[in-house]
């Protein structure tokens, strides 16, 4: 009785085990909804720390950029060794529950010899070879389930490294919201940064969802130094917040939906890497900067509200909204945010 109770108990076990690996599959992989994975989160928040143990924040930034670069890849890797891990252990319980292994480390070769498609020690029972003809199968399956997603993945991170790029060539470093809107106001059609809105607020949404269904892709570093999608972001914003604020213009609906969209991925973000958010004493942008920017902006021939007072008042309170998101992310992934100029 205590036998079958035994390889009763290691049955169901090992069934159990297997339904959480193809959980975990689908919930990296398939949902289109953020759901916390436990595997997943441990492998992804150890795999991160390690590298910030390592990386030391204040270092030659040229060379933690050179370290970094190696986050993503490092983590992904890891996670599919712990998948085959926990696809090992999960078919040994069967094997053990089959009676076709007598002993947790035969248990566990046969295992690894059926996941591994190798069968050098395939049992010689039945239900033994059952199981691993299932495992076997099994084992190429994931394999090639797993790198099918991972070009998704590097066309996930191209795409937004080409979005960010394309925003530090109009902005040059540091990039700033008032950069930007300089930008539009030389090339000769300032009303030309109306019809970006919604393609910006198109990439905010993608962004929101991609790196919070894969808070690993947040840690991914763009392909040329010195450029992030947290500073490409806070200019992104902030040149709505300083068009709906500043800016003598019709209503700015479309820029507000971009700034909602931007605070919503931010946020979604945030909570899928599970940092802690508090609300900023003071904006960290100064009323000089503020002034010097706009000062800057008048003088390119950009028509101001003449109320700068509101301006001020408006502007910090719409920044309020992304500013501590952008704050928290950029301490995650190491990033130093751009400052406004003061002069």
């Amino acid at each position: 009785m205590n036998v079958l109770f035994e390889r009763g108990l290691e049955a169901f076990v090992g069934l159990w085990l297997i339904a959480l690996l193809f959980r975990s599959l689908i919930t990296v992989t398939l949902l289109e909804r953020h759901r916390s994975d436990p595997l997943h989160d441990l492998v992804a928040r150890t795999t991160w720390r390690l590298f910030r143990a390592v990386v030391a924040r204040g270092s030659d930034q040229a060379r933690t950029e050179r370290r970094l670069l190696w986050v993503w890849p490092i983590s992904l890797f890891v996670l599919m060794g712990a998948w085959y891990i926990h696809g090992i252990l999960a078919f040994a319980f069967l094997y053990l529950a089959s009676g076709s292994s007598q002993s947790w480390g035969a248990a566990l070769l046969t295992s690894g010899s059926a996941l591994s498609t190798l069968g050098y020690m395939t049992p010689h029972d039945t239900l033994g070879q059952v199981i691993s003809i299932a495992e076997a199968g099994m084992g190429l399956f994931v394999i090639v389930y797993i790198l099918s997603f991972v070009p998704g993945y590097l066309a996930t991170i191209q795409a937004r490294a080409d979005r960010v790029d394309a925003i530090y060539t109009r902005t040059g470093k540091p990039a700033t919201g008032v950069a930007l809107l300089l930008w539009y106001l030389r090339s000769g059609r300032p009303e030309a940064v109306g019809e970006h809105w919604y393609e910006w607020e198109a990439w905010f949404r993608t962004l929101g969802v991609a790196q919070s269904l894969s808070p690993g892709l947040a840690t991914a570093r763009s392909h040329w130094p010195g450029e992030s999608w947290v500073n490409a972001g806070a200019v992104v914003l902030d040149t709505a917040a300083l068009s709906i604020a500043a800016l003598e213009a019709p209503p700015q609906g479309y820029a507000l939906a971009c700034l909602t969209s931007g605070e919503r991925a931010l946020a979604a973000v945030a909570s899928s890497m599970r940092l802690r958010v508090t609300e900023p004493r003071v904006c960290l942008v100064t009323r000089v900067q503020f002034d010097v920017g706009l000062d800057r902006l008048s003088a390119a021939g950009a028509k101001l509200t003449p109320d700068r007072e509101r301006a001020w008042s408006d502007f910090v309170a719409l920044r309020s909204r992304y500013e501590p998101f952008l704050v928290v992310l950029a301490d995650e992934v190491l990033v130093d945010l751009d400052a406004w100029p003061e002069a």
